[in-house]
């Protein structure tokens, strides 16, 4: 690794260099200095160095270009009023972060070294942590180039203060308590009073269809020789007087086992209201509710068989970056090098109310999407499509992705 730096004043521009990732930032992040050292020299320098440095909202996070080369493949972040150079096979790279409300977000193939301000720097550096007016890197096992030409002035001799817009964050109210619902018992209906008939029939709006329980009568086969219209009337029920008056009754009161029973020639066998009010009761505290279906995960298919999630908007090109992004809504970069057919950021996907959507950024030479079972159509540029999984979407170049479920 060959790493040289410009001195600067204590208070203004620090400068930490370990492996193969490099941090230039504000002298405000100094507070936070061995955490991120510990970070830029972890696992996933880039991303455990950002969630630091953004821990306290947008809008307190300092200036800062922060980068890590692999393989000769760049992955850089710039935020403020700074550029950072790299150096690739294809020429000098000027990555801008003047502008930007958030940070300017790229990848770059074929690096073989970067820096910020005047050349290479006055004083050589291994790894460790200095104040800096500028540097530049190159990680270990990279070839030897130039050392990158400044684009402009050095940012670090002169920092004017930048107006940042914090983000809106929505306050959502303390929910209120959940108070559990209390089954209050419906009173058992008013009695209906016992007419004479051939049957009792009780029937409700309710109901389906009304519940009929023949009751049995007390026949007198008619005489022989009748001559009334009793004929007529198949079989006729006597009755007393006294049986077939009409009175209201009151109910009696209930006991633990139920609602009381009405008075009458109730036979023990007929289906009354009260009980049909009390099976429905039964039959609606046993009914379970049917068991949500699943949730089925969105993703792409990758010509090397890798899946992609679209749990978040993915960028996919030839070197794609992001420089203008909605505060909750950072798109994925997804790199595919090798083919000059595809555009840096060639197209893009996201799901948007369960449908997968794919958007052509005005590429070069154009998406295509075969629907399953239908042939191939090449997108308008700039308009979202929706699409089914199964949908195979071509870039060109013989590169090809697949929607999938599962």
């Amino acid at each position: 690794m060959t790493t040289s730096y410009t001195p600067a004043p204590p208070a203004t521009w620090l400068l930490l260099v370990t492996g193969d990732a490099v941090l230039y930032t504000e002298a405000a992040a100094a507070t936070a200095v061995d955490e991120l050292w510990s970070a830029l020299a972890g696992p996933a320098p880039v991303q455990a160095t950002l969630d630091i440095l953004t821990r306290n909202g947008l809008g307190s996070a300092p200036s800062f270009a922060l980068g890590q080369i692999v393989a000769g493949n760049l992955h850089a972040l710039v935020r403020g009023p700074l550029v950072l150079t790299a150096m690739a096979a294809s020429g000098a790279q000027a990555i801008d972060g003047t502008g930007v409300s958030t940070w300017r977000e790229t990848t770059v193939d074929g690096v073989t070294a970067l820096g910020v301000g005047e050349g290479s720097g006055q004083l050589p550096i291994g790894s460790g942590v200095v104040w800096a007016a500028g540097f530049s890197f190159q990680p270990a096992g990279a070839p030897v180039a130039a050392a990158p030409t400044p684009t402009t002035q050095p940012v670090a001799q002169v920092v004017e203060p930048v107006e940042i817009v914090p983000p809106v964050v929505a306050t959502v109210a303390p929910s209120a308590p959940v108070i559990e619902p209390v089954e209050i018992p419906t009173p058992p209906p008013a009695p209906e009073p016992d007419l004479p008939s051939e049957h009792t029939m009780v029937e409700r709006e309710d109901e389906p269809e009304p519940v009929v329980v023949p009751e049995p009568p007390q026949i007198t086969p008619p005489p022989a020789e009748d001559s009334s219209y009793s004929h007529l009337f198949e079989e006729t029920v006597h009755r007393s007087i006294e049986e077939a008056a009409i009175r209201e009754e009151e109910p009696e009161e209930e006991d633990a086992a139920g609602p009381a029973h009405l008075l009458g020639d109730h036979d023990g066998e007929t289906v009354m209201s009260a009980d049909i009010s009390e099976l429905r009761k039964r039959r609606r505290a046993e009914a379970t509710p049917a068991a949500a279906p699943e949730a089925r995960a969105i993703y792409l298919e990758l010509p090397n068989n890798q899946r992609e999630s679209l749990e978040q908007p993915v960028i996919i090109g030839r070197s794609p970056s992001v420089s203008q992004v909605s505060g909750t809504e950072l798109p994925r970069l997804v790199s595919i090098p090798g083919s000059q057919d595809i555009s840096r950021n060639h197209a893009r996907f996201a799901v948007e109310g369960g449908t997968v959507v794919v958007t052509d950024l005005h590429s070069r030479n154009g998406t295509s999407v075969a629907l399953p079972g239908k042939p191939p159509q090449l997108l308008r540029k700039g308009e979202p499509t929706a699409v089914l999984p199964g949908t195979v979407v071509d870039l060109g170049g013989g590169v090809s992705l697949t929607v999938r479920e599962g």
